[in-house]
């Protein structure tokens, strides 16, 4: 298996019980407020909305060839999972691979990072991937194309910027007229908190793509000194294909745990009833930044 952390660049490491381990530098998935001031962690997003990874280095040297491993890896199971779902969008494979990994190794045991402590959200992302439940993830979180230009906007970026990366004019001013709190429909979350207590509401949509008539329930592991909440708690589905959204409010301090600088948690939508077997997990990160 390998550890699956999709929208930064990937160093392949060996692990205790074999087999690969993908690990990423972490980026934010929602700023705080509509927009983030220039300077902010939009920069960190451009990794995730190209989508290919770059070489990187000191003075542009090539990625080392365990790079290319990892990626296979993962470009492999992405494929396995393309293959049984030929319609999908390239963001619903994304989704099912990593609400479905696992975060605990082959013996059960808590993910190590390679200097062997235990690997926290931003060393291991969304966890193991799991190939077998990647094909069968019960709900996934889908982005057309277009969310990514209005997730740009929300960020910041200028009409020049979105321009080098979609080749079109955008007016953003329009654009985020549209969207009103609008939030890209990752599946994960992390709001970054800088110098005063935080409120951040963001929105999520889960696809059905398990079976007809069923139910989830939401099941919240907070990040400490933080407060989570999500509504509604319970999702009904009638029809393959049905999509409910939810929102998640976090509500964090002005100063992170003691001798911290982040704290982790995640959200569950765990299916109930006779056919109860999905859980489709998101990791929840908040990151304290002094400016």
């Amino acid at each position: 298996m390998c550890l699956l952390f999709l929208p930064a660049f990937l160093t392949r490491t060996s692990r205790a019980g074999g087999g690969a381990v993908l690990r990423a530098r972490a980026e934010p998935d929602e700023p705080v407020g509509a927009q983030a001031r220039r300077g902010g962690p939009r920069r960190e997003h451009h990794r995730r909305v190209a989508r290919e990874p770059r070489p990187v280095g000191a003075r542009g040297r090539r990625p080392p060839v365990q790079l290319h491993r990892a990626l296979g890896d993962v470009n492999g199971i992405a494929a396995l999972v393309r293959s049984a779902h030929p319609s999908w969008s390239p963001a619903m494979v994304r989704s099912a691979i990593m609400t479905t990994a696992d975060v605990t190794d082959r013996r059960g045991k808590p993910i190590m990072d390679g200097d062997g402590g235990r690997s926290d959200v931003f060393a291991m992302g969304a966890g193991h991937v799991n190939p077998a439940r990647a094909v069968d993830p019960g709900l996934v979180y889908d982005i057309q194309p277009a969310d990514y230009v209005t997730h740009l906007c929300t960020l910041g970026y200028t009409h020049m910027e979105i321009f080098k990366i979609t080749h079109a004019g955008v007016n953003c001013s329009a654009v985020l007229q549209q969207n009103r709190g609008f939030t890209l429909n990752y599946p994960s979350i992390t709001v970054v908190v800088k110098n005063r207590a935080t409120t951040a509401v963001l929105w999520r949509t889960v696809t059905n793509v398990g079976t007809p008539n069923s139910t989830y329930t939401a099941q919240v592991a907070t990040p400490p000194g933080v407060k989570v909440t999500v509504a509604p708690t319970t999702l009904a589905f009638v029809e393959f294909g049905e999509q409910r959204s939810f929102q998640v409010t976090i509500v964090a301090p002005a100063s992170p745990p003691v001798g911290q600088d982040s704290a982790e948690g995640y959200l569950v939508w765990k299916q109930i009833g006779g056919q109860g077997k999905h859980v489709v997990r998101s990791p929840i990160a908040v990151t304290w930044t002094v400016e």
